[in-house]
């Protein structure tokens, strides 16, 4: 009873400190509201008002934005599909992970991973680095 009247009297952020832990670790797995509410002893309606005054916005909409940027970060690292990435992060219908992408970041999944792909292939260039993946040598100078 004590332990539960400190968790109700510390401040928001440390009241879904285990939630918050189990999405990080858990985002690719179905979550629900009431799992959520029950690691942090709070009521779901409770659990949510709590939660969006610590994180400004739902647990479903952190959740969302959670798959999104893992996802994001699959498509900058990997050359997965998007079916593939949707899985990754927990969506089994690449059309709505699609729309959600969409919605969340203005690029379809392809539009994004072809932008990534260019974008790493001039920071290549730039970089000096050869189609082939060596350093370009520098040109010598000629003698005065």
């Amino acid at each position: 009873i004590l332990r539960r009247t400190e968790e109700q009297s510390a401040p928001p952020a440390v009241r879904i400190r285990r939630s918050l832990e189990y999405l990080y670790r858990n985002y690719a797995e179905p979550v629900r509201l009431e799992q959520l509410a029950q690691l942090e002893h709070l009521s779901p309606s409770r659990y949510s008002a709590v939660f969006r005054q610590c994180m400004g916005m739902s647990p479903q909409h952190f959740l969302i934005s959670l798959r999104i940027r893992n996802a994001a970060d699959l498509m900058r690292r990997t050359d997965l599909s998007v079916k593939q990435i949707a899985q990754a992060v927990g969506y089994d219908d690449p059309f709505y992970f699609s729309s959600l992408f969409k919605q969340k970041t203005s690029f379809s999944p392809s539009a994004y991973q072809q932008k990534c792909r260019s974008t790493t292939d001039i920071k290549q260039l730039d970089a000096g680095s050869n189609v082939f993946g060596g350093r370009e040598k520098a040109s010598p100078r000629p003698d005065r």
